[in-house]
């Protein structure tokens, strides 16, 4: 099963946490949901005033979560994702290692969540309800200990 780069019949909230500014600047440019992205590549959003990098983290965190994408430029290959033991694997665009794992129930992100590195070792770890970040988050060096933990 592929991302949905593409508007899907739902209409998925955008996450509260990117915060009002950066949800300000999606709504003055018709983005009003999550299917909304998939018309607009990173770049086209980090232009927006408003949208900084860690509303551009979120966003593309949640759009994984939930199995859709940001719009690809014509040269990037879209990244490969498959089920394997009821979690939903995702992989670097080098189509080998993992860049992220977890359950998703009604196309959404639910339960633990683990993203990789591109040498494969654990870069973030944490947990989703019904698509939301909830809980807490940990952030891990390239040593694999524990740099940063946040509440959401």
């Amino acid at each position: 099963m592929g991302k949905f780069c593409y508007i899907r019949c739902m209409n998925t909230r955008l996450p509260a946490s990117i915060g009002r500014p950066a949800t300000d600047a999606l709504k003055s440019v018709d983005i009003f949901y999550l299917e909304d992205l998939g018309k607009f590549t990173e770049k086209e959003l980090t232009k927006l005033h408003g949208v900084g990098p860690k509303a551009i983290n979120i966003l593309k965190n949640t759009l994984d979560a939930n199995n859709m994408c940001l719009l690809t430029p014509k040269n990037v290959k879209p990244k490969k994702a498959e089920m394997i033991d009821g979690n939903m694997v995702k992989y670097h665009a080098n189509g080998i290692t993992r860049w992220s794992k977890g359950k998703v129930v009604s196309g959404q992100s639910d339960g633990y969540w683990e993203w990789y590195r591109l040498d494969g070792t654990l870069k973030r770890s944490g947990h989703f309800r019904s698509g939301e970040a909830v809980g807490e988050w940990t952030t891990y060096d390239k040593q694999g200990k524990v740099y940063k933990v946040t509440n959401r």
